[in-house]
């Protein structure tokens, strides 16, 4: 995979797409918050209409959330549709309905945000092609794969050589990349291709990286850094840095994972460790990273 150069005329408009889902999510809840007898789809069609640019047909509306019709979907169904039709106001536009095979049968850039970090050793058997890097977990904000939530693996090479496009400094700077959960939150664009898909999940090749987006990496990195940021614990970031840290993105703005860990007995080391709240392993954290990063196996010690 190559970090490649933003093609010319190509423009990603994040907030106007985040502004749209929000309305459409709205406008689907209100309809299917009613009485089901008294549900009219065509109210819905007009509904949606106001969240999306003037001029588009009522025919690629129809076809884009006809899944809809009846309002047996799930939550996720509805908010998956919200950002595939916010995200892809070009193919609308073009007269290309958005349904969910989208992007199966399209390429295109589509904008993702990091959503969490899993630091990973790829093939750990393997003197050739072993390789430690990171399992990412991206939502896509824009594109043929608006609205799919997706996993990528990301070697360390692969992260320092992009560090700098992202918006990390050069090593000898205040700013430089130095692990792999700094890119918790932040937002880069992946080209994505039917070709590359794998198990109908949506991947991307080539990334870019706009100036908005490194705008917004950028102030993240701030905020990490303790730039113009008072850390809510006030620990400095030399004897606590932001990926070590235990808060989430639930408590604080500057973290690198989204819930605030929580201490408990660890099944295997027998130590008080740290637990992610949603998780229901005996298994702390630094147990996790150990066996995902060296691919051993921890053994259980007998907990008193």
């Amino acid at each position: 995979m190559s970090l490649g150069e933003l093609p010319k005329g190509v423009y990603f408009d994040i907030s106007d797409a985040i502004t749209r889902a929000k309305c459409l999510k709205a406008a689907f809840s209100g309809y299917f918050q009613e009485d089901s007898s008294s549900r009219e789809f065509f109210d819905l069609v007009r509904q949606v209409r106001k969240c999306l640019p003037a001029g588009l047909s009522d025919q690629v509306i129809v076809d884009s959330i006809s899944h809809l019709k009846g309002g047996l979907v799930t939550d996720n169904e509805v908010g998956e549709t919200a950002w595939r039709i916010a995200g892809n106001i070009p193919l609308l536009k073009q007269g290309v309905p958005v349904c969910s095979t989208i992007s199966m049968t399209h390429s295109g850039w589509g904008v993702v945000q990091v959503k969490s970090c899993r630091p990973f050793l790829l093939n750990p058997s393997s003197r050739h092609t072993r390789n430690r890097g990171c399992i990412y977990t991206l939502f896509v904000l824009t594109g043929p794969a608006a609205g799919k939530t997706i996993e990528k693996f990301l070697g360390l090479k692969y992260l320092k050589g992009i560090s700098k496009a992202l918006g990390f400094s050069a090593p000898y700077k205040k700013t430089p990349f130095k692990d792999e959960r700094e890119l918790f939150w932040m937002r880069f664009a992946g080209w994505f291709s039917p070709e590359l898909a794998r198990d109908n999940k949506p991947s991307f090749s080539e990334v870019v990286v706009s100036s908005a987006m490194k705008n917004w990496n950028k102030n993240l990195i701030k905020l990490r850094k303790r730039i113009g940021f008072n850390c809510p614990i006030s620990q400095p970031e030399a004897k606590l840095p932001c990926y070590n840290c235990w808060m989430g993105k639930d408590r604080c703005s500057a973290a690198t994972h989204g819930e605030t860990y929580v201490v408990d007995v660890c099944g295997y080391c027998g130590s008080d460790s740290l637990f992610s709240p949603s998780s229901s392993s005996d298994k702390c954290l630094n147990c996790v990273r150990y066996e995902d990063t060296t691919g051993r196996e921890m053994s259980r010690k007998e907990v008193l």
